[in-house]
């Protein structure tokens, strides 16, 4: 009789369970997954805006432990890393600390990858405004994460870097952003020494930008760094420009009229005169 009554309340239990079709079971999950991606993308952006870019990677880790799909998750988590990184090279700059600087490698290493799967996720042929925008701020962080890794990390990447930042351009409609971009592309070749490269990009920039004030001033210094002395007249030119155009309170002033001086004392060399539009600068 006991056995009976068990059996009668296991089946009692049975009807008064809600009973969930399998279309309502993966709206639920859908449902939940959204909600963890919305929180975590809301508490890692605010911790990232307090500089608390610990806590703002740990945040965008925990959505993306859920919704390794959502490619603004990604985005943010490559901007986090990036910033961190650039937190903790200063610390090796200023203390020497060889731990601080493996740790930023690393967490420019893992922007780059977190920036290029968010891309690769999005795919290609974006329609909506809303898809476009999100590929453009991958390509962004993309493109200043690899900035880092071509000309820090492994200079033997400087190409890559280079090309992320012509991906980046061509998604780019702003055009202060595009000059400001096509600068930095062509600062890496710069900054890894390949003077001659970066030459040719800086020109290309003027031909684009041509009071981007900052070119002038890299592009002259890039020529008098090749050692060749035929290009120190060019070097002069874009050196006179930029210390004509650019304001006087800018930081390069100084630096820009000691080399000119260089270049008169030493090889006689005065500029001559650049014609390009007054109007406009680096964005």
């Amino acid at each position: 009789m006991h056995r009976l009554l068990r059996v009668a309340a296991s089946v009692a239990l049975l009807f008064i369970l809600p009973v969930i079709s399998q279309a309502q079971y993966t709206n639920l999950k859908i449902q939940s997954r959204n909600e963890i991606a919305v929180r975590a993308f809301k508490a890692g952006n605010e911790a990232s805006k307090a500089g608390n870019y610990d806590r703002a990677i740990a945040a965008y880790e925990e959505g993306l432990n859920t919704a390794r799909d959502e490619p603004a998750l990604l985005t943010n988590l490559s901007e986090a890393l990036r910033r961190r990184g650039a937190v903790r090279f200063d610390k090796f700059i200023n203390n020497k600390d060889e731990s601080a600087k493996e740790a930023a490698y690393r967490d420019w290493r893992r922007a780059a990858d977190a920036a290029n799967e968010a891309l690769v996720i999005m795919g290609a042929g974006a329609t909506d405004q809303h898809r476009t925008q999100n590929k453009l701020a991958a390509h962004k962080a993309r493109a200043a994460a690899m900035k880092f890794v071509g000309t820090k990390v492994d200079r033997s990447q400087a190409d890559a870097a280079f090309m992320s930042y012509q991906e980046y351009i061509a998604a780019e409609t702003n055009a202060a952003k595009k000059s400001s971009a096509q600068f930095d592309a062509a600062n890496i070749f710069f900054e890894v020494e390949s003077y001659d490269r970066a030459a040719a990009e800086f020109r290309k920039t003027l031909d684009a930008y041509p009071t981007n004030t900052d070119a002038h001033f890299k592009l002259g210094s890039a020529l008098i760094k090749t050692g060749d002395k035929s290009k120190y007249q060019e070097a002069a030119n874009h050196l006179a420009r930029f210390r004509e155009i650019a304001p006087a309170t800018n930081p390069l002033q100084a630096e820009a009229k000691s080399l000119l001086q260089l270049l008169n004392e030493k090889e006689n060399i005065k500029p001559s005169k650049v014609e390009t539009p007054r109007t406009g600068r680096r964005g």
